[in-house]
């Protein structure tokens, strides 16, 4: 990849996107390794015949069959090549970028391989392989969001950044990392995604024993545009004084709510409190003892009335589902009308449990794909509180970074019942073959397996038909009028555009 890039006429649209639109140098480009694959869906399949066996290109997603073809085809077709390197700069892995202003509609910008027996990328950071040194010696380690932010970083001087692999930063992640450095700067965009990302990172880290800062960037910017904007130094600056934490998120509170008024205070108060008593492994902890006085002296409050305050909130939290258990604890859940494994609800239809029961199933055999089905569904979406129960399990065990199997996701569950359940998920999944199924069809366009894209279609179809038998009331209200409201000619066009999709459904 790296040769076709700096070597061939086939690379020089993409060393011109890296060059003159990223800024790239030669020398960064060298550093990295990237490369670029061609437009072309034989070029390494031909390339690779008589050295590297088809089924491990395949294993690796670097080839794969096209649904009804028996021949492979390539799978990075025509995007410019980041690879994933462990600690001793072996490739592990593969980001490819689709080369700007070539992508068809509804294709991924972003490829990626899939986790496997050498990669996991909850459990790896892009660019510690070049970083390790500098954090060392910095004791401080910058963790930004993307590849190209790394990349632009170490050009600009910032040799300690490395960036995580399309997930959020996990337990796992900073446990290791601690290991390293003495401070953690997690850097994240300033836009409102970025605002909400940084404040959702708090809740896992918060108990972690180490000196955690958040950065949110001026004016929306990225890591890359700023530093392109601003510099080295002011970045540099920006991260030297970046608030701990907590802090970040008592500041965000005070700008939300003010501290002039009494009801401003009061709100600021029951939101890090609320923070606090989600992170339960930060209970009995000294840092807990040091956030609670700092808060108390902020507020101007008694440090006893907060922390009393404080277990009045942990105690209206405990009955209810708790999605941030430590490893050593379980969970535990309300019992449903029934919990025989045959789903049956009241409100809910055979048609619905046997949709969600499907999604689990690829869950469980296919661990790798739960980011992705998030971004796409997500757990409240599921009408069966045991599934939805065992969705968000699922979504919990991958962002703490750790590895999604059967008996991992057991060990979190208290109720036998429940436990019952996924052991006849499992063995569904299994008698049905769905893992199999999967790997017939990668589906390169969307980036996901057809089977799987066919299991989101059914539920998000179902959403769409859910949401017309709603409007259809309101719809009929308005019929009798000579003229429609605005509203009401919007609900038209959704429910013909419904009733297009439905014929064309049962066409197929």
């Amino acid at each position: 990849f790296h040769d076709c890039l700096m070597n061939t006429r086939e690379g020089e649209m993409a060393r011109r996107y890296l060059m003159e639109d990223r800024g790239y140098t030669e020398e960064t480009i060298q550093q990295f390794r990237l490369g670029f694959h061609p437009n072309d869906w034989q070029w390494l399949v031909n390339r690779s015949r008589g050295q590297y066996p088809e089924s491990l290109l395949s294993e690796a997603r670097l080839i794969f069959k096209k649904e009804g073809h028996s021949r492979y085809s390539d799978y990075f077709v025509n995007r410019v090549m980041f690879p994933v390197r462990d600690e001793r700069k072996r490739v592990v892995a593969f980001g490819g970028r689709i080369l700007p202003g070539s992508a068809a509609e509804g294709i991924a910008k972003y490829f990626n391989s899939p986790e496997s027996i050498i990669f996991t990328k909850s459990k790896l950071l892009f660019g510690l392989d070049e970083s390790r040194q500098t954090i060392r010696e910095t004791e401080t380690v910058v963790v930004v969001e993307g590849y190209t932010d790394c990349i632009t970083a170490h050009q600009f001087g910032v040799t300690n950044a490395v960036a995580t692999l399309g997930t959020a930063l996990t337990e796992t992640h900073v446990s290791y990392l601690k290991r390293l450095a003495r401070k953690v700067v997690l850097v994240f965009d300033g836009d409102t995604a970025g605002q909400q990302a940084a404040e959702r990172s708090l809740t896992k880290f918060i108990a972690q024993e180490v000196d955690l800062r958040i950065l949110t960037l001026p004016a929306g910017k990225d890591p890359a545009e700023f530093l392109e904007e601003q510099g080295a130094e002011q970045l540099k600056q920006l991260i030297a004084d970046a608030p701990e934490a907590w802090n970040f998120k008592l500041n965000v509170c005070v700008q939300k709510f003010g501290l002039e008024s009494i009801d401003g205070q009061h709100r600021i108060l029951e939101e890090m409190l609320e923070l606090l008593a989600s992170s339960p492994n930060l209970t009995g902890k000294i840092r807990e003892d040091i956030i609670l006085r700092k808060l108390a002296d902020r507020l101007g409050l008694n440090e006893s009335v907060v922390r009393k305050r404080l277990s009045e909130v942990k105690q209206k939290k405990s009955p209810s589902l708790n999605t941030n258990l430590s490893s050593s604890e379980s969970y535990s859940t309300p019992r449903p009308t029934d919990t025989s494994g045959n789903f049956q609800e009241a409100d809910n239809s055979t048609k619905d449990n046997q949709l969600e029961s499907e999604l689990l199933e690829i869950i469980f055999v296919y661990p790798e794909c739960v980011t992705r089905i998030q971004q796409l569904i997500s757990p409240e979406n599921l009408k069966n509180p045991q599934l939805r129960f065992l969705y968000q399990l699922c979504v919990d065990l991958t962002e703490e970074g750790l590895v999604l199997d059967i008996n991992r996701i057991l060990d979190r569950i208290a109720d036998p019942d429940l436990k019952q359940l996924v052991v006849k998920i499992d063995a569904h999944a299994r008698e049905k073959a769905v893992h199999a199924k999967l790997l017939d069809d990668p589906a390169p366009l969307e980036g996901i397996p057809h089977f799987l894209k066919h299991s989101i279609k059914n539920l998000k179809w179902r959403e769409e038909r859910e949401h017309h038998e709603k409007t259809k009331g309101l719809l009929f209200q308005n019929a009798q009028n000579q003229s429609l409201n605005s509203d009401a000619k919007e609900l038209l066009r959704k429910a013909s555009e419904f009733h297009q999709k439905r014929n064309i459904k049962k066409i197929h």
